[in-house]
């Protein structure tokens, strides 16, 4: 299990990885994002979320929008 002070840490750094997201035009999803929680609670590893991210993908749940 991981301190405090390592999780406010966390915390913040998805904090501010998201907001750039935003900023670029980006916005992640929902179930991302929650995953990203339980990293900094230090209930999951930043690999694993990734992994869970490919498969999502690899399973068509982000689909392209057609450009108007």
């Amino acid at each position: 299990m991981i301190d405090c002070k390592e999780q406010h840490e966390r915390e913040r750094a998805i904090h501010i990885a998201v907001a750039n997201q935003r900023l670029e035009g980006l916005e992640p999803d929902a179930i991302t994002i929650a995953e990203l929680g339980r990293v900094a609670k230090g209930e999951l590893t930043v690999e694993e979320v990734l992994r869970n991210l490919r498969r999502r993908i690899d399973a068509g749940e982000f689909q392209q929008v057609p450009a108007k």
